[in-house]
């Protein structure tokens, strides 16, 4: 996906697309995160080490495209902000959802 949006922009379709393919990984990633991580951690640091590398990344490029497109969602915001409160990977597959789908 990283390439595709790199070479050209997606449509609202392939939007949608994509991001219901990550919110339902990202969900079930931070499935059973607190057996498998412990619970040193606070919930969204276990659940943003257990989504991994791709599915940042592939976040990063769809949010990158909302971004283009003019959508500036605070909650997707909050993935990775450094500034406030971390959202939830749960609050995040959600909201990925629910802006994609208003870009159709």
């Amino acid at each position: 996906m990283e390439q595709e949006i790199e070479a050209r922009p997606l449509t609202g379709e392939e939007i949608a697309r994509a991001a219901a393919s990550l919110a339902e990984e990202m969900e079930r990633a931070t499935e059973g995160v607190e057996e498998r991580l412990g619970t040193a951690l606070d919930r969204n640091q276990r659940e943003a080490r257990a989504i991994g590398k791709e599915l940042w990344e592939r976040f990063i490029a769809l949010r990158r495209e909302l971004i283009r497109r003019g959508v500036h969602d605070p909650i997707l915001g909050r993935f990775d902000s450094a500034t406030v409160v971390q959202a939830g990977t749960a609050a995040i597959a959600e909201q990925v959802r629910r802006v994609a789908a208003e870009t159709r």
